[in-house]
């Protein structure tokens, strides 16, 4: 059998291979990113703690109105206008405050009448006093003994309030020495508890109790200054 003089390239039911063809498209829309240099940074200073500058007092020392001072505040307490200028210095008024050789013994004034609107906080003592003065006419009453003393030559005394008479009690009885000169006895504040009952600080074991307002205790009035 007579062969062919060249090979077929491709055998029957064969078919060629044709491999796609990829083209490669560069973009040329793509934008740069600018980065921007003139971005200002803002430096804060350090934060400055606020300096309380000194009072013009310290506890145990004796204030301007001849008292000792029990209490000293970061901030002007005590304003009320008509009793206190106010101060960051609370002082108690020396035993003799009402011309006697001991604190009077006062009641509160008022039985049966709620005042109404009285504190119990540092600070609350001279708007205590006002509020009572305003609210109950009766005479001789231990707020208006209070605000009508001009002991030491002061116009601004009042009748402490509950909180008030407790740092009396902490900071000048049982201080060592203590000081003040109190008796072990129950002191008046300005503190309201109720139509017939305000609170009162024992100066023998500094607890602290409602008393009927007829009950006449211990009163001794401070002033705040500086």
């Amino acid at each position: 059998m007579a062969l062919s003089s060249s090979a077929s390239a491709t055998q029957s039911g064969d078919t060629p291979t044709t491999l796609p063809r990829t083209t490669t498209t560069l973009r040329t829309d793509v934008t740069s990113t600018t980065v921007r240099t003139d971005v200002t940074t803002t430096t804060r200073p350090p934060t400055t703690p606020t300096t309380i500058p000194p009072a013009a007092c310290k506890i145990g020392d004796i204030g301007p109105g001849g008292g000792r001072v029990f209490y000293v505040s970061i901030t002007k307490i005590n304003v009320q206008r008509g009793i206190s200028k106010g101060g960051r210095c609370l002082e108690a008024a020396p035993k003799t405050w009402a011309g006697t050789a001991n604190d009077p013994t006062i009641g509160w004034g008022c039985d049966g009448t709620l005042i109404g609107g009285t504190s119990f906080g540092i600070g609350a003592g001279a708007s205590n006093t006002a509020k009572i003065m305003a609210g109950c006419a009766t005479s001789g009453i231990a707020p208006r003994r209070a605000a009508n003393s001009t002991f030491g030559g002061k116009s601004d005394w009042f009748l402490p309030s509950k909180a008030e008479l407790s740092l009396m009690y902490t900071n000048l009885k049982s201080a060592t020495p203590s000081l003040g000169g109190f008796k072990p006895r129950l002191y008046r504040s300005s503190s309201e508890s109720g139509a017939s009952y305000a609170w009162s600080q024992s100066f023998y074991d500094g607890s602290q109790y409602s008393s009927n307002k007829l009950i006449s205790h211990r009163v001794r009035v401070i002033r705040a200054f500086g």
